[in-house]
This record gives C-alpha cells, structure tokens and sequence, in this order.
C-alpha cells in the first residue's frame, strides 16, 4: 500500500499518494481495516518549487494542482512531493530550494520562472540533482536541468513550416520589445532565410499594444503574405483594437500565432487564422478531468506540472533502489502526458509533437500535424 501524508506550515505542503487519492476521488468512509495500511520505511522526496505566494500565485495553485492530479493518476510507491513557495522571485526560489536540500529530496519540479532556475542551478548542481524546470527559456537547459515549457523557438519553426508549404513567402511581424520578444524576433530571423522566405518586417512595439500608430503606419506601406504576432490574451486584444482602428483588412493576409491564442471563447478577429499548439485530444481530456475536479479551467500552462510528474512517476518506478539522476530520465522513448507525446533530451530540451490550429466559427481545428526530429 502507498501511505498517507499530510503536512502544512507556512511555506510547505507534503503529500503523498492516499491523500490525493481521498482529495480527488472522495468515497464513502469505510470501516477501518489496519491490515491495509502500512507505513513506508522511508520516502522518496521530491521538491516542487512553484510561486505559492505573490502576483503569480494563481499561475502556482494551478500548476500545483496539475501535479497533485498527475500524482494520483501515475502513482509510484513511496513517492512524497514537498512543495515549496518560491514568491515568483529568484530569491525565494533560492530559499526553497535549500530547504529541498535540507529534507534530502531527490529531484526538483519547478520552478516556473528563468531567474529562479539561475538561482538554484548552483545549489542543485552541487547535489546532482535533476531539476524538471516549467520555464521556456532554452538558454538554460542542461547541466542537469530540462526546461519543459513550450519554446517560443519551436513554435516560430513549426508555424513557419507549415506556411512555407502553404507557399506563403512574405512575412511581416509586431513583437514587443521584452526579452520574449527578442527571442521571437532571432528566431523569425533564422527561420525565414532557412526556408526561403522573407522577412519583410519585423516591427518591435512598446508597452501591451495600446498605442502604435507609428509602427502601424510603417506596417501599412508593406506588402506581406503573413502577419505574425507571437502575443496572446489582453495585449492581442489591443493589438487587433489598433489594427481595427486604422482599418486593416485582415483578409488581404494570413494571420500567425502562438500557443497563446489558445483560449475557451472565440475571438471573431482570429477566426481563419492559424497557430502551432500540442495534441488537442490529451489536452482536452486533460482539461476535462482539471474542471472536474477542481471546478475551474486550467491554462495550458499548468499542465507542464502534469507532464513533468509523468516523467518523475517513471523515473521513480525504474530506480527502486537507488536516487535519481539526470540520466534516469533520458532514453525512456515517448513519455505521454496531458499535452500528448514528448521526450526529454540530453541537452535537457524537450521534444514535442505539434499541431497546427485553425480558428473557425466554432473553435480551434487541427488541420495538421508537424512533427519535430525526435518524433
């Protein structure tokens, strides 16, 4: 039998396999039997490193609440994760994660930003400890740490391959003028002299897309087959309110995306453009069984947390008898979570099976799949 635990102070909460199983799938009280339950000798501790606390914690209970879920469906004997409050900043992610080495923890989930994982790698490094990291910056994957978020460089590849085969060949972009924003714009780059393309302009923008007259007029005097624009939720809203504004016809040119136009409503400006996000079936189970039980939506983010503990749950079941390690975690084939298939590399990268997206009257359609190398 796998116990049950159940631990909070300030900053932590322990929980172990039983107790979620009660959390999510609540039963009527049986009569109590103590030949079933037995106690462990010893437990095997991971840490999860999320922003419990300050402007993203709501961003941290549904990550959270994506791992107690994967926790329960993809048990492993003796598993015990320790959750740790890192405030979204480096320095709290830095205490935490010395309070995970303090309790002799395995391997770390977390955290979800690329400034608390530079904080940590030092700490972890010195341990060997795996760290499965929710961020999506790829400059600071290996050395011991994956980077599970979804890459803005993949997703710039794969929506860009599939307009090449579309024979669109003139792009036009609006990035913000954030580090995303840089990493976006280099990809655009790289990608659009790999496929013959053209970049015919790529217009950097301050602030969420309130005020742009004059990058928009700059846009007005292009001529492109595509126009990209890698940002989601309220700023594209004020990008498409400008667009609108100055009267851009939007049916003279094939509209681009990211993962972040995912959304539950239909945005009538979005409707016949196209955008690169994982496998829709595992997701929308996924995201059934989240409001289910916890009666709310989760972002797609969140199921980073679920997929991660589908790697995590394996590991742990292959190495009874001795602690994880980086390499636990490589040559496993197809890990399939909550986003579909993906596999973790030696680089600490992680490779992803991607659909291209359409948005129609009624939702989102896949319309094609694109498959990256490891596939």
């Amino acid at each position: 039998m796998i116990s049950l635990l159940f631990g909070l102070t300030a900053c932590q909460t322990t929980i172990t396999q039983n107790e979620l199983d009660l959390q999510v799938s609540p039963l009527p009280e049986p009569e109590p039997l103590q030949e079933e339950i037995s106690i462990p000798s010893e437990k095997r501790k991971v840490g999860v490193l999320l922003p419990l606390s300050g402007s993203q914690a709501a961003l941290g209970q549904a990550l959270r609440q994506a791992t107690e879920l994967s926790f329960f469906e993809h048990p492993a004997e003796n598993l015990e994760l320790v959750y740790k409050d890192t405030e979204g900043t480096s320095q709290g992610a830095a205490k935490a994660a010395q309070e995970c080495l303090q309790e002799n923890v395995e391997a770390i989930l977390g955290p979800v930003f690329a400034t608390e994982v530079k904080a940590i790698k030092p700490l972890v490094k010195a341990r060997q400890l795996p760290v499965l990291s929710f961020s999506n910056d790829k400059s600071i994957a290996g050395q011991g740490v994956f980077v599970f978020g979804f890459s803005p460089q993949t997703q710039v590849q794969q929506i860009l391959h599939y307009a090449a085969h579309q024979n669109i060949r003139r792009i036009a972009a609006l990035v913000p003028k954030t580090p995303y924003g840089n990493t976006i714009s280099q990809e655009l780059k790289k990608v659009t002299a790999e496929k013959s393309m053209t970049l015919v302009g790529l217009i950097p923008y301050e602030g969420q897309g309130e005020n742009l007259k004059t990058e928009l007029d700059h846009l007005k005097q292009m001529s492109y087959d595509a126009l990209f624009i890698p940002v989601g939720g309220e700023d594209l809203l004020n990008l498409f309110n400008n667009l609108n504004y100055y009267s851009f016809d939007h049916a003279s040119a094939q509209l681009l995306g990211t993962t972040l136009w995912e959304t539950k409503e239909v945005p009538p400006y979005l409707i016949g453009s196209w955008y690169p996000a994982p496998t829709p079936d595992t997701y929308t189970a996924f995201e059934d069984r989240f409001e289910r039980i916890y009666g709310a939506t989760p972002k797609r983010m969140a199921s980073l947390g679920y997929d991660a503990v589908v790697a995590l749950s394996l590991a742990i079941r292959e190495t009874p008898d001795k602690r994880l390690d980086f390499k636990n975690f490589l040559n496993k084939g197809e890990f399939y979570g909550a986003n579909g298939a993906f596999r973790l590399k030696e680089d600490g990268t992680v490779d992803r099976a991607y659909f291209i997206f359409k948005w129609k009257q009624h939702g989102p359609q896949p319309i094609n799949s694109v498959f990256q190398s490891a596939f």
